[in-house]
């Protein structure tokens, strides 16, 4: 940042919070990749996933769960109100990737993952249109976890056949 002292501009390192950390790297592999032992020493997660697509070049879908856990997850579009008890099994991140292009990007945020209240974070999808590669798909999905202890690990699952064969991720702590 450039700071100002008796008249005289200097640059000078920015204050603490709103930096990124990489956390983990890696390819897309095998039916599911599950990222572990996540560190709790930051405020926020974001996950990105790049370029996705599975050995068959069939349609595909990501799941996502948190902690091994097969309940009580809860997403909404950016159009839906939610109240009650909807709950599922685990996050839809993308329903559907045309076979024929790898161009996804899918981003997730996780706020106060290491907190002890229920978690909440959001999904941003951009990926080809399952019918139409030459269209897009741009999904903006609110989420919640009724989860009170930290997020550890997070999986993620190709849910519509064979492995995955292509496509990378990288995790960020958040301050």
């Amino acid at each position: 940042v450039l700071k100002v002292a008796g008249g005289v501009p200097t640059w000078a390192a920015p204050a603490s919070g709103g930096s990124m950390t990489e956390l983990a790297s890696g390819s897309l592999t095998g039916t599911t990749v599950t990222l572990s032992s996540i560190s709790g020493a930051y405020q926020d997660l974001q996950l990105r996933l790049y370029n996705l697509s599975n050995a068959a070049g069939t349609n595909y879908g990501l799941n996502a769960t948190v902690n091994g856990l097969t309940s009580a997850y809860g997403q909404t579009s950016a159009t839906d109100i939610v109240s009650g008890d909807y709950f599922g099994t685990d996050w839809d991140l993308s329903n559907a990737q045309n076979p024929t292009t790898s161009n996804a990007y899918i981003q997730l945020d996780l706020y106060n993952y290491a907190g002890t209240t229920w978690k909440a974070g959001q999904v941003l999808a951009l990926n080809n249109n399952v019918a139409n590669s030459g269209k897009y798909n741009l999904v903006f999905t609110r989420l919640f976890q009724t989860l009170t202890s930290a997020i550890t690990s997070i999986s993620l699952t190709n849910t519509s056949g064979p492995d995955f064969d292509g496509g990378t991720y990288k995790l960020f702590g958040v301050k």
